[in-house]
């Protein structure tokens, strides 16, 4: 498939299902670590695997809802129209 095909198949794209998973656990850890107050609490190696998430996974998660965004409207131009 090249950039110009259009996915009018219905067919799910697993790579954006997956990056968009990915930033809604990421958002999940931060909030829960904001949520519970444990802002330098708890083993090292935890705190750092949060920190990767934060001001990222919402980020990404807005972008991602963009592209998805995009997709679905030139989706739409593609069925015939009754």
């Amino acid at each position: 498939m090249e950039w110009g095909d259009k996915n009018v198949s219905g067919e799910r794209i697993t790579g954006l299902d997956l990056a968009r998973a990915i930033s809604i656990l990421g958002m999940m850890f931060v909030n829960y670590k904001i949520s519970m107050g444990a802002e330098g609490s708890g083993p090292a190696w935890l705190s750092w695997f949060v920190s990767l998430f934060e001001g990222r996974a919402s980020a990404v998660f807005v972008v991602l809802a963009g592209i998805g965004f995009a997709i679905f409207i030139c989706s739409l131009q593609q069925v015939p129209q009754f």
